[in-house]
């Protein structure tokens, strides 16, 4: 078995990407900074955008598909999505013309190499959006889950006893109900097919992990209604006090590059 690689190149309101890494497959999660941005940070890492092998998209917001069209169009990348949502970025015209694209099905696992991928549905504001559970032909597993109103059962129960954790830990309550945005945007992010707080993320956790969990990334932090202060401090803080397993929790960085996770 090939080791695995998980490698953060954004993360947040402003743009989203992740790199899994496993046995000369290198699959991108959501492209939602810019093409330039991305071909940097792969770089950083060692990483040519030759080398990858296709961004998966988990829905059509533009901070997690800014990088989509023009990657398609320059670098060849194979951009992969429900077809609803490729349709939906298609007609959206924000990201230009898709020239290589596949797409995959919800609760309908495809294999890239070593990697087994099941996209699962979430709770948001969007046509078909994702979450993504990776299993390894060694028995790990990651799971991915950003931009979700509140946890599903279904999806909960995939996600738990994954060896790595990345989920959404989008805002502080308090700085959401006190900051500047119209009382519309604070609902719609508080509803249930808006975002997880840093509360509802830190509750989740605490039923997701187990003896396998190793480490848990707290994602897509609002840069307005967030700090990643207070994100590890409330999280930390109930995950230590309500379970025997204590991994490795950290927030994934926001405008650079975080550190290689390796599995």
């Amino acid at each position: 078995m090939s080791e695995i690689l998980v490698y953060t190149l954004a993360s947040g309101s402003s743009g989203n990407s992740l790199l899994v890494s496993c046995g000369g497959v290198n699959i991108l999660f959501d492209v939602g900074v810019s093409g330039k941005q991305i071909r940097e940070r792969l770089a950083s890492a060692g990483f040519d955008i030759k080398d990858i092998s296709a961004a998966v998209i988990s829905h059509e917001h533009i901070d997690h598909i800014r990088g989509a069209g023009v990657l398609s169009r320059r670098n060849g990348l194979k951009i992969m999505a429900t077809e609803k949502t490729l349709k939906t970025i298609q007609r959206g015209g924000r990201v230009g013309e898709i020239p290589s694209y596949d797409t995959f099905s919800r609760d309908v696992p495809f294999v890239a190499g070593e990697m087994e991928i099941t996209a699962m549905p979430t709770p948001h504001n969007a046509v078909e959006p994702s979450a993504f559970i990776i299993r390894f032909s060694n028995g790990k597993k990651i799971s991915i889950a950003t931009d979700l109103g509140h946890m599903p059962l279904g999806l909960r129960n995939a996600m738990k006893g994954s060896d790595m954790l990345i989920l959404e830990s989008n805002y502080d309550e308090n700085m959401l109900r006190n900051g500047p945005y119209p009382p519309t945007i604070k609902d719609q992010i508080m509803s249930p097919t808006g975002h997880l707080s840093n509360c509802l993320a830190a509750m989740t956790l605490r039923d997701l992990i187990t003896r396998d969990t190793r480490n848990v990334l707290l994602a897509h932090l609002s840069e307005n209604n967030n700090t990643p202060e207070v994100a590890l401090k409330a999280v930390r803080k109930y995950v230590n006090s309500g379970t025997t397993e204590h991994p490795h929790i950290e927030v994934a960085k926001r405008h650079e590059p975080g550190e290689i996770y390796r599995l």
